[in-house]
């Protein structure tokens, strides 16, 4: 999880950085998933509210859930992509990460710009 309690979103909210309340934070718990689609995370970046900086794109890897590295934290943001390859895609799908669909991954893989050569590891 991203979020383990209020006390933690308090945290972010007060350093601008993710949720803007409460509620939000309480409904990101709920369903225990990051981002549900890439229309959500369209709307986090462009808000400046994704990934602000370095040390919270290395949280996040820490905790074995979204990205491997902070190169590549930086290209998805400033490309507007999530996924480098089809196998990335067909991990997330298959733990119920990300991609709600194959449509959805489909589409991801066909306009692909960047690859990389470390794949993500789910502990």
């Amino acid at each position: 999880r991203y979020l383990p309690n209020i006390h933690q979103c308090d945290q972010l909210r007060s350093h601008s950085r993710y949720l803007p309340n409460t509620h939000q934070c309480d409904q990101l718990r709920s369903h225990s998933r990051y981002l549900p689609n890439t229309h959500q995370c369209d709307q986090l970046r462009s808000h400046s509210r994704y990934l602000p900086n370095t040390h919270q794109c290395d949280q996040l890897r820490s905790h074995s859930r979204y990205l491997p590295n902070t190169h590549q934290c930086d290209q998805l943001r400033s490309h507007s992509r999530y996924l480098p390859n089809t196998h990335q895609c067909d991990q997330l799908r298959s733990h119920s990460r990300y991609l709600p669909n194959t449509h959805q991954c489909d589409q991801l893989r066909s306009h692909t710009v960047v690859t990389y050569p470390t794949p993500i590891i789910f502990i």
